[in-house]
């Protein structure tokens, strides 16, 4: 399988994306992440509320819910049929982590790289995998080791 130009192109596009964007903020998202503890005696219940909202956001992210209800539950295999969507939705889910501190699901880059490898773009998948590796947030504390 053959890449063409507007797809290489595309996918080009998203490896600069993924080398040059910093990764987020670490300690913002690990926080996100952690179940809230809310001041019963000072907050009010729609504070209390907007502090759960956001950590189930963090949990749960928006990129799984919006392709499910776009594509049904076997929205990955509508995903991986086209490399766009497939840049669409690697794209949505590093936002999640951005935006509400979600873990970025690792499905994402597996398509992307599959997608690569098939047409023998090793050099790319490769690229992508170490990108997505950097931008990603381990919710762990062990030490990140960079992939070899």
């Amino acid at each position: 399988m053959e890449l063409s130009k507007e797809k290489l192109t595309a996918v080009l596009a998203f490896i600069t994306e993924l080398e040059t964007l910093a990764p987020p903020d670490r300690d913002w998202v690990l926080e996100r992440r952690q179940a809230p503890k809310p001041d019963w005696k000072t907050l009010d219940l729609p504070a209390i509320d907007r502090l759960y909202r956001t950590f189930w956001l963090a949990q749960t992210g928006t990129a799984r819910r919006a392709y499910t209800q776009r594509f049904g539950d076997s929205y990955l295999q509508e995903v991986a049929r086209d490399l766009s969507m497939i840049l669409d939705y690697c794209r949505h889910v590093l936002a999640d982590q951005r935006q509400h501190g979600t873990w970025p699901r690792p499905d994402a880059c597996r398509l992307l790289t599959s997608h690569l490898v098939q047409a023998n773009r090793f050099d790319l998948a490769r690229r992508v995998e170490l990108g997505f590796h950097r931008q990603a947030v381990r919710s762990d504390r062990r030490d990140e080791r960079a992939l070899p």
